[in-house]
C-alpha cells in the first residue's frame, strides 16, 4: 500500500534528482501548484512515481520539452510595468552612458522576447542600433523560437510607446511583427543544463 509518506519522498526525490541534473530547483516554486502541475503531467504521460517520470525525462528530450513547457509561464508584455522602464529610461542608462559611454545588457529568463526588445528600443533612445547588443537567455527552447518570430498579438505591445510601436512594428495579418533592425541587435542563448540540449543562436 502507497502512503502519502512515500508520495511526499517521490516528490522530494524527484525535486532533488532534477536540480542536481539540470540545475532547476523547483523548491523555489510554490508547491501546491507546481505539484498540480505536474502531477497531471505525470499521469497523462502514463508514470505511475516522479521517479519514473525523472527517469524516462533524461532519456526523451521530447518528454522534457513538455515538461518545460507545463512548468513555465511565458507571460511576458513589451514596456512592462511602464514606471520602472521610465526610471530605466530617466535614470538608469543615462548614468550607465554618463560613467562608461557603453553599456552590456542581459534579459535573464527572457521568454517570448519582449522584455530584450524593448531594450533595445529604449536604448535606441541613446544609441545608434549598430551600437547596441543585448543578451537574451532562456531555459524554453519553444519561447526562444517565438521570440526569434518576432510575432505578437495586440495585448503584448498595449503599453509599448506609440513612438516606437510606429517606428519598429508592422501589422501583418493581426499580428505586430518587429523590425529586422531591432531583432539583429538581440542575441538569444538556450541555457539548460541537461545533456545534448545546449544551444546558442542569433535571434
Amino acid at each position: 500500500m502507497i502512503t502519502s509518506i512515500d508520495l511526499d519522498q517521490d516528490f522530494t526525490q524527484f525535486i532533488q534528482r532534477l536540480k542536481s541534473k539540470t540545475e532547476i530547483d523547483l523548491a523555489l516554486y510554490k508547491e501546491g501548484q507546481m505539484r498540480r502541475r505536474l502531477n497531471s503531467l505525470k499521469e497523462k504521460r502514463g508514470f505511475r512515481s516522479f521517479l519514473d517520470f525523472f527517469q524516462a525525462m533524461i532519456k526523451n528530450p521530447e518528454l522534457f520539452d513538455d515538461f518545460l513547457d507545463r512548468m513555465l509561464i511565458n507571460v511576458s508584455e513589451f514596456f512592462r510595468n511602464p514606471k520602472r522602464w521610465e526610471v530605466l529610461e530617466k535614470q538608469v542608462i543615462p548614468g550607465i552612458l554618463a560613467r562608461n559611454g557603453r553599456i552590456k545588457c542581459w534579459s535573464a529568463a527572457c521568454s517570448t522576447g519582449e522584455e530584450p526588445y524593448s531594450l533595445v528600443m529604449a536604448l535606441s533612445s541613446f544609441l545608434n542600433l549598430r551600437e547596441i547588443q543585448v543578451l537574451a537567455t532562456d531555459i524554453d527552447q519553444n519561447a526562444i523560437e517565438k521570440a526569434k518570430g518576432g510575432k505578437y498579438q495586440a495585448q503584448s505591445v498595449k503599453d509599448l510607446p506609440k513612438p516606437y510601436l510606429n517606428k519598429f512594428f508592422a501589422v501583418r495579418d493581426q499580428q505586430y511583427v518587429i523590425s529586422d533592425e531591432v531583432k539583429r541587435c538581440v542575441n538569444s542563448n538556450v541555457i539548460i543544463y541537461w545533456p545534448t540540449r545546449s544551444n546558442n543562436t542569433s535571434i
